[in-house]
């Protein structure tokens, strides 16, 4: 019975890692900067990043539509509002 259990373990423990993974990778950060304290939020149009350092300046702002592939879009503030 218990050479059964192992051998059917077995066999469950190699079928799940025969499933192909997605072909798409990516590697941590996937924002390459220091982005500490994000904020995601999700639109009709894709995902938002935003965070903020103690640094003070603009808030970047980011966008994807896969959570890996982000593009800077622009800062959360007007150039001349930048508190």
């Amino acid at each position: 019975m218990r050479a059964t259990t192992l051998l059917i373990l077995a066999l469950l423990i190699g079928a799940c890692s025969s499933i192909p993974r997605g072909v798409a990778s990516y590697s941590n950060p996937v924002i390459n900067c220091d982005a500490p304290d994000p904020t995601v939020i999700r639109g009709e149009d894709g995902l938002y990043y935003a965070y903020t350092t103690m640094r003070g300046g603009n808030v970047p702002v980011y966008c994807s539509e896969d959570l890996v592939e982000w593009q800077q879009i622009g800062g959360a503030f007007n150039p001349n509002e930048v508190p």
